[in-house]
This record gives C-alpha cells, sequence and structure tokens, in this order.
C-alpha cells in the first residue's frame, strides 16, 4: 500500500481562505490543514510570495478536489470499476444449481 503523506490540494494567497477551505473539508470528513509555502519571485529583486495551502493525504487527495469543485488532476482520476465477473458466476451458480440440488436431496433422503 503507497505511504500516505500530505499533499498540497491548492494554494491561496491569504490565511483566512485556507482556513475556511481546511474547515469545508474537515466538515466533510477529510483530515486538512494549512500549511504556509512560498513560489518563487518573477524576478531576483523581488522576495518570493507567500501562499497559503490545503493539505490532505495522498488517499483523500481526490475527495478534497471534488469537494472543493476543483479539477482533480489527470494523474489522480481513477480508472472505472472492473466488473467482478468471477465473483457474480459463483453467486449464479450456487443460487442456481447448488442450492437447489441440495434441497432436493435432503427433500428425498429425509422423506425415505
Amino acid at each position: 500500500m503507497a505511504e500516505q503523506v500530505f499533499v498540497a490540494v491548492t494554494d491561496f494567497a491569504t490565511e483566512g481562505e485556507a482556513e475556511r477551505r481546511a474547515v469545508r473539508l474537515v466538515s466533510d470528513g477529510i483530515g486538512a490543514s494549512v500549511a504556509h509555502g512560498s513560489q518563487p519571485a518573477e524576478s531576483d529583486d523581488e522576495p518570493p510570495e507567500i501562499r497559503w495551502q490545503v493539505m490532505v493525504l495522498t488517499g483523500d487527495r481526490v475527495r478534497a478536489c471534488e469537494v472543493l469543485g476543483l479539477p482533480v488532476p489527470e494523474d489522480l482520476q481513477e480508472a472505472p470499476p472492473q466488473m467482478p465477473w468471477k465473483t457474480i458466476l459463483a453467486i449464479w451458480l450456487a443460487a442456481m444449481i447448488i442450492l437447489p440440488l441440495a434441497a432436493f436431496y435432503l427433500t428425498v433422503s429425509l422423506s425415505d
């Protein structure tokens, strides 16, 4: 299983906005925290820009994007679930063949 670490979902210019989004995620059952980060300045003369990031565990990133209304990164989009045809076949065999045969056998053996 993959290691669960905190990753940034998105970043905001103000701490208040990041806190509101983190509270929204927590109210939906997703553990979130706010951390500050910096983005490099466009020129060497300017200081780096401080940004506030909403952080969640890697397993909650897709759900956090959905709750916040953000596009899900393409590398995280899930493949459609596969049909569990072996399980469906086993259930069908048990329900349609094995159980009726067992019931018939019990009925015949108990009637003697």
